[in-house]
């Protein structure tokens, strides 16, 4: 899994998920940005390894921030998805009419 955890490892992960949507560019788009998000927050995180080779292949240099706990987001998980499927149901709504 530490391939996915990768920027050069998101990449064609996102380009094969997005295959499986109508609109291509659009599904790539959101993939990477979602993915890229997970990759910050992991960045921001303390772990009891090394941290991640960012710049793999071009270095084996592991980095992390160290800023919060691994655990400390998994509060923030519950409301930000009821926000996010709030939104997507208003802006589905909206869409209707």
């Amino acid at each position: 899994w530490g391939v996915l955890h990768l920027p050069f490892g998101m990449l064609p992960l996102c380009f094969l998920l997005s295959q499986a949507f109508v609109e291509r560019r659009a599904a790539f788009g959101n993939l990477l940005a979602g993915c890229f998000l997970h990759l910050a927050l992991d960045v921001l995180q303390f772990h009891t390894g090394s941290g991640y080779p960012l710049l793999f292949p071009f270095s084996t240099w592991h980095g992390e921030l160290g800023w919060i706990g691994t655990e400390a987001t998994i509060p923030w998980s519950v409301p930000l998805a009821s926000l996010g499927l709030g939104a997507w149901r208003w802006r589905r709504k909206r869409e209707a009419l």
